[in-house]
C-alpha cells in the first residue's frame, strides 16, 4: 500500500521546493525539530523530536535537482513489521508559476490505524512545507478570527 498526498504550492518554483527538502536549516523549520542533513545520496537525514528522545532516520537514496527527493526509512517514528522497507518520494512538477508536490510513502502492508495516523502526519508535514514556502492561502481567512479569540 501507498500513502499518497499532493499539493500545489503557489508562486513557488521547483528549485525552491527542492531546497526546502534538502537543506538542513530549512528541514528544521518545517519539520519543527532539530535536524541533521547533507544533500548527498547515501547520507542520512536525522530529525530529532522530543529533545532527541525520538529520532526519525532517513537515508537519501535519490536526488534529481528540482525534480525528485527520495528517502529510505531507516528508523521510523511509527511501528513497522520486521523486514519491511519503506520509501518516501517527493516529486516536483512545475505548473505555471507554481509547483505540484507529490508525496508518497511506499511499503505499508495493510490499511489500519497506524496507516491512517501516519497518513495524517505526512499530510500535515506537506501542509507545513507549503506554509513555510509562503503559500498561506488556506489559512489566511481564519487568521483574523484566531487573533480575535486570543
Amino acid at each position: 500500500m501507498i500513502i499518497h498526498h499532493s499539493a500545489m504550492i503557489h508562486n513557488t518554483s521547483p528549485a525552491r521546493v527542492y531546497e526546502a527538502l534538502t537543506q538542513q536549516a530549512e528541514l528544521e523549520v518545517w519539520w519543527g525539530a532539530p535536524t541533521v542533513a547533507r544533500p548527498e545520496v547515501g547520507s542520512m537525514v536525522e530529525i530529532h523530536f522530543d529533545q532527541g528522545q525520538r529520532v526519525f532516520k532517513l537515508e537519501i537514496i535519490r536526488l534529481e535537482q528540482e525534480k525528485v527527493v527520495q528517502w529510505r526509512v531507516v528508523q521510523p517514528m511509527w511501528p513497522v513489521q520486521a523486514g519491511m522497507e519503506q520509501v518516501i518520494t517527493w516529486t516536483l512538477e512545475p505548473y505555471e508559476t507554481s509547483t505540484l508536490v507529490d508525496l508518497r510513502l511506499d511499503g505499508w502492508p495493510q490499511d489500519d490505524d497506524v496507516y491512517a495516523s501516519v497518513s495524517y502526519k505526512l499530510a500535515t508535514y506537506l501542509f507545513k512545507l507549503k506554509v513555510y514556502l509562503g503559500d498561506t492561502r488556506e489559512i489566511d481567512p481564519i487568521l483574523p478570527v484566531i487573533e480575535k479569540v486570543k
